[in-house]
């Protein structure tokens, strides 16, 4: 597979819907929308309210996924947190589309959560001749576990794509 470019941004600080400045403590939903002037996504942040009225409980056309956070203070001091549920909920969504890019993006995804014990490996398979994780997640016995197929990335490949995804997700992972 060759290099993908993942430049997606950071948040701008402002509601893509109203133009309003996003101040700490707000609700915002995230979302990634295809990029058609390049291989990446596109990152826009709305005030949750703005969201709802536009969009209801329909997703924008050109939206890959999306996710709810709390506007952070960009003076305070920031640690690295995990938010289990919104990874999975991107990790779910990158599942429907059969791209190159989405699968790398959900396969690096993937690594975090087994890193952060959020999911366990249960086994290796084979699917189209290619490897696959088959994940459980940790204290949800009820869930089905996850296939998550292993893209054909380098360890910059990795490297460059959780960096990059760190910045999307503002230190969250």
């Amino acid at each position: 597979m060759p290099a993908a470019t993942w430049k997606i941004g950071r948040s701008t600080g402002m509601c893509a819907l109203t133009e309003h400045p996003l101040v700490p403590g707000d609700q915002v939903v995230v979302g990634l929308f295809e990029d058609a002037g390049s291989e990446g996504y596109l990152r826009r942040d709305h005030q949750a309210e703005a969201w709802q009225e536009a969009y209801g409980e329909q997703k924008p056309e050109g939206c890959v996924a999306h996710w709810l956070r709390i506007q952070p203070d960009q003076e305070a001091s920031r640690g690295v947190a995990l938010d289990p549920e919104t990874v999975l909920q991107l990790c779910d969504a990158l599942e429907q589309r059969e791209d190159a890019e989405a699968e790398a993006f959900r396969y690096v995804l993937a690594l975090a959560l087994l890193q952060r014990r959020v999911l366990r490996q249960l086994r290796m398979e084979q699917v189209d001749g290619r490897d696959c994780m088959v994940l459980a997640q940790k204290g949800h016995p009820e869930a089905p576990p996850r296939q998550v197929i292993r893209p054909l990335l380098t360890e910059d490949d990795v490297a460059r794509i959780a960096s990059e995804l760190a910045e999307v997700l503002d230190g969250e992972l």
